[in-house]
């Protein structure tokens, strides 16, 4: 299983997990995350509903002390980027470990929290509405990469949720991206980060 490793701009990158271990050139399209502060949860351009952040509180999937804990305070509880669904097809993606939870949710909270429930304990999707499709993708140390596409009929907001009170899951990396899959992870700060082909 891997590790995320940030390269420098016009720098190769390389693949070892598509094909048994075995590198090749990773090519890919022109893309831009569009959800800002993505490893940062505690920041005011994240919305905390019925839910806490602590951050920095264990090795995130790129070996920095920089993953922060989500625990819901009440339920529903969820942390929530607004605008981010448009009528276009967008993916969301986000980096999820367990720590008292198993089950994780990516919603659109505009549509009533309809979307996609994984299982980060097993590693499966457990669910998807109609209009969505999830993947899970495994990592190291028990870190995995949950997706959900989606296509809006207008501006929604994208949520991340836990199912109970009290319930924890770390958290890194989060992305929201045009298009029907997830691409490799592009770090933000304080504004949409485009990588180039």
């Amino acid at each position: 299983l891997g590790v995320i490793v940030l390269e420098a701009i016009n720098i190769p990158r390389l693949d070892y997990l598509t094909i048994g271990g075995n590198p090749f050139l990773l090519v890919e399209p022109q893309k831009t995350n569009t959800a800002t502060f993505s490893e940062e949860f505690d920041n005011a351009a994240w919305f905390k509903f019925n839910s806490t952040i602590i951050v920095n509180q264990i090795a995130a999937p790129n070996n920095t002390l920089s993953a922060d804990l989500l625990t819901v305070t009440a339920s529903p509880g969820f942390l929530a980027i607004f605008s981010s669904w448009t009528t276009q097809t967008k993916t969301a993606s986000i980096f999820v470990k367990k720590a008292t939870s198993d089950i994780f949710n990516i919603d659109n909270a505009s549509t009533g929290g309809s979307g996609v429930t994984f299982n980060i304990l097993t590693g499966v999707v457990v669910a998807q509405q109609s209009g969505f499709v999830g993947k899970i993708e495994a990592f190291k140390d028990g870190w995995y990469r949950c997706s959900a596409t989606h296509t809006a009929p207008s501006n929604q907001t994208l949520s991340f949720q836990l199912p109970s009170l009290n319930d924890s899951v770390y958290v890194w990396g989060a992305q929201l991206e045009d298009g029907s899959f997830a691409t490799s992870y592009i770090p933000t700060t304080n504004s949409a980060v485009t990588r180039n082909e």
